[in-house]
């Protein structure tokens, strides 16, 4: 019976001690959900393949933090990036211009996390918010910072193709998941209860979202997709257009989703439609629909409607309508 206890008081204080004194509040100032939302977790699986907290799939190899992305707009508006929680500046870059990684892959080598500040807590935990914008740092190394101070900005340099911050969590040098701890982190349990290093208010808020919109409208130009993330909803397009295409684009797509595609035009009669099967796992997919003008005169005037669905087993999980008027 003592031996018992002993085991059972040891296991409480072990499990006490995980928690470091420390937990973390969002490190960025947000409307989770609408306004941000986490597309990559920390890869908590050992092997070549990966998988989230939840054994999920919005991670990849070796990712070692979560990823806080915002929309383009808010991006270009400036997204406050805050600490999570109280502690001391050690490090901090700036002076990276913000560009997508995949318009100059080498300007990055040694500097994949852009400009960013890592910041020690109690316990010896480390904090890193990475992929800042240029010039926003407002801390330098020594600073004490409390929860909810402003950081810097969320920015678009680094080994990074969407503006997000990516917020790691380490103790000497190992990658903790905030949402498992380092115990479970260590020993890659996903889709187990652990010791979460959230605040109660944050953990409750930063709600899983498996797979979600990113981006639908109308185009009268042939789209791509750093353009169409990057492109505010098209109102109108000229009858006169090369295309007329209607695009949805989405997280978390996973095989075996399908993607249904259709185009109404101005009498209610179908214009075009499609239904895709995806043949592989996908962080994020643009998919589109249309017709390209040719060699006819030009669109038919009017309101023309489009409608984007993933269905998931059977189930819709993410639609989207919009509308553009050709004139």
């Amino acid at each position: 019976m003592k031996r018992r206890l002993f085991s059972a008081l040891l296991l409480l204080l072990l499990s006490a001690s995980l928690c470091w004194g420390v937990e973390f509040s969002q490190p960025l100032v947000c409307d989770y959900g609408p306004g941000c939302f986490i597309q990559n977790y920390v890869d908590v699986d050992p092997s070549p393949q990966w998988h989230d907290f939840t054994c999920g799939l919005l991670s990849y190899n070796k990712h070692k933090g979560t990823d806080f992305r915002v929309p383009w707009a808010a991006y270009k508006a400036g997204v406050e990036v805050v600490a999570a929680a109280p502690g001391t500046v050690l490090r901090v870059r700036d002076g990276m211009p913000d560009r997508d990684f995949r318009e100059n892959k080498g300007a990055v080598k040694g500097r994949e996390a852009g400009n960013a500040v890592i910041i020690r807590h109690e316990g010896g935990l480390e904090t890193i918010y990475a992929h800042m914008k240029l010039g926003s740092v407002r801390v330098k190394p020594g600073d004490k910072v409390e929860r909810g101070q402003v950081l810097g900005l969320v920015g678009l340099f680094g080994k990074t193709v969407f503006p997000h911050v990516h917020f790691g969590v380490m103790r000497q040098g190992k990658v903790i998941c905030p949402f498992l701890g380092e115990q479970a982190s260590l020993q890659g349990q996903c889709g187990v209860p652990g010791q979460s290093l959230w605040t109660p208010e944050t953990r409750t808020r930063l709600v899983y979202i498996p797979t979600g919109l990113l981006q639908a409208g109308f185009f009268g130009t042939q789209p791509s997709l750093p353009g169409v993330l990057r492109t505010p909803q098209v109102e109108i397009i000229s009858p006169h257009a090369p295309v007329l295409v209607y695009v949805g684009t989405a997280f978390g797509v996973r095989i075996g989703d399908q993607v249904q595609l259709r185009i109404f035009d101005p009498s209610g009669g179908i214009f075009v439609e499609n239904t895709l099967s995806v043949d592989k796992n996908q962080a994020q997919r643009m998919t589109l629909i249309g017709k390209k003008l040719g060699n006819k005169p030009g669109w038919p005037v009017g309101v023309y409607r489009g409608e984007y669905r993933l269905v998931r087993d059977g189930k819709v999980l993410v639609e989207a309508v919009r509308t553009v008027e050709v004139r």
